[in-house]
């Protein structure tokens, strides 16, 4: 029998998070710092300053894109520090990338959902938003702080797990709307080394980590808007950007740039 919203929701404990990173041996950091409500994304990564650290917030009060309040509990709330001393900069546009992917191997595996990404960080199971972008700088967004002697990288995820129907807006979905498993232990106990594999691909320049978003990216052959042009996305590209066919005319559309809108 699957877990239960009320179940779903239930705090977090400090064994529970022990437990999780305990349970699988591809996670090498720290035992995660577990708070309570926070106000922003950006306040859960200032929590952070070592390599391999771990918070995982209650609840983020600023919500999750279209998501405004976001009960305590319904959503997967972590940030990550990792150490990228020596990533050469022309794959810097990949690391936001990584993240997502590694959110969507854990949507897949310990969520039993179809998750997808709209380029670049949108999480979709599938068609509707189940996790932030760059614009609510929420979900695959990586913040890079300056270490005394080390550069840290500090990737950020948060995913709608356990809302209902009746409380989701529309275009936006969760694990429990999509019928999936709601296991916030679950899920956190498979992200963790799926983010560990995934960024350890983007500092090796493996091309198993391009080969693999291309094939999640939902937004690949798409019809969409472009500063007010209409062209068709034909592919993501060596620095990760969209590129957009406009009437003939390659553009290569950045992470850092609004999103094209979807037609």
């Amino acid at each position: 029998m699957g877990m239960e919203i009320s179940e779903s929701r239930a705090p977090l404990g400090a064994g529970s998070l022990r437990a999780a990173t305990a349970r699988t041996t591809a996670w090498a950091g720290a035992e995660p710092i577990l708070l309570q409500e926070i106000p922003t994304v950006d306040a859960l990564v200032q929590r952070l300053d070592s390599t391999g650290h771990v918070a995982v917030a209650e609840q983020v009060s600023a919500g999750l894109g279209p998501v405004p309040n976001v009960p305590p509990g319904a959503a997967l709330w972590a940030a990550v520090a990792v150490d990228v001393d020596g990533v050469e900069p022309a794959r810097l546009g990949w690391r936001t990338h990584a993240v997502a992917l590694a959110a969507v191997d854990a949507l897949r595996d310990a969520g039993r959902v179809p998750a997808e990404i709209v380029w670049p960080t949108t999480l979709s199971v599938p068609g509707a938003m189940c996790g932030g972008d760059a614009g609510t700088r929420s979900v695959g967004v990586v913040d890079v702080r300056p270490g005394a002697s080390r550069s840290i990288v500090v990737a950020t995820i948060g995913v709608l797990v356990a809302l209902g129907t009746l409380e989701l807006p529309k275009a936006t979905t969760s694990i429990y709307a999509d019928g999936g498993v709601i296991d916030r232990t679950a899920l956190l106990a498979t992200y963790l080394p799926a983010l560990e594999r995934r960024v350890a691909q983007w500092r090796d320049a493996d091309p198993t980590l391009p080969n693999a978003y291309r094939d999640r990216c939902q937004t690949l052959g798409r019809l969409v808007d472009v500063d007010g042009r209409e062209g068709r996305v034909r592919s993501v590209d060596d620095a990760g950007r969209l590129v957009v066919d406009l009437s003939g005319e390659l553009v290569a559309v950045a992470a850092d740039r609004p999103a094209p809108v979807l037609l």
